[in-house]
């Protein structure tokens, strides 16, 4: 029996193993709002990102991202395609930005693959992955998933159609507001209501 104001060990291991693939969502979200932000800066595809959100984006400071990243889902949309040809080999990357995308890819894909087989709820519903993109995640191997990496249309923004979500979140709100937010916007029919109320 664990002793009184201590946590019982094997309590906290089975709380970290429960929240895992969401500490995982929220740190694959940083890693897309740090590429969106330096893609921005440089000029390049931000990914389907409403246009509007990305002054915000700019102004973004490091606190703020992080807040953001948070949200209770991917921020990213994954798409698979059909599969890239056999025996074309990985194409390296030529530049800084395309060797971040390429690391953005595989680590989002590598992911996606995991959850896929492990805890198909969770990729249904932290990912956005509908039953087709489980089964076909589910019947990659390890060594295929580089071979994605870099096509086209793989990543988008998630909620790319609700401008006012995204420049919501890049403003600095306190803890409840972002809350309040998150639950509003994984109601598609709110969401839509509120975005047609903005046009």
């Amino acid at each position: 029996m664990a002793a009184a104001g201590r946590k019982d060990p094997q309590k906290a291991m089975s709380d970290t193993r429960r929240f895992e693939p969401l500490e995982q969502v929220y740190a694959l979200n940083r890693l897309f709002l740090d590429y969106l932000q330096t893609s921005a800066r440089n000029g390049g595809d931000c990914l389907g990102l409403p246009q509007p959100a990305r002054a915000p984006l700019l102004a973004a400071s490091d606190s703020v991202l992080e807040s953001v990243a948070e949200f209770p889902r991917a921020l990213f949309a994954l798409r698979l395609a059909d599969p890239p040809a056999p025996g074309g080999g990985l194409r390296l990357p030529t530049t800084a930005q395309e060797s971040a995308r390429q690391a953005l890819d595989i680590t989002i894909l590598l992911c996606a693959w995991h959850l896929s087989r492990h805890h198909v709820g969770q990729a249904r519903f932290l990912l956005g992955l509908d039953s087709r993109s489980i089964q076909q995640l589910r019947h990659l191997r390890l060594a295929d998933l580089p071979r994605y990496a870099g096509t086209p249309e793989l990543l988008a923004c998630a909620l790319a159609h609700c401008a006012w979500l995204w420049v919501e979140l890049f403003k600095p709100l306190p803890p409840e507001a972002r809350r309040r937010l998150a639950l509003v916007a994984l109601q598609p029919a709110v969401a839509a209501r509120r975005k047609a109320a903005r046009v």
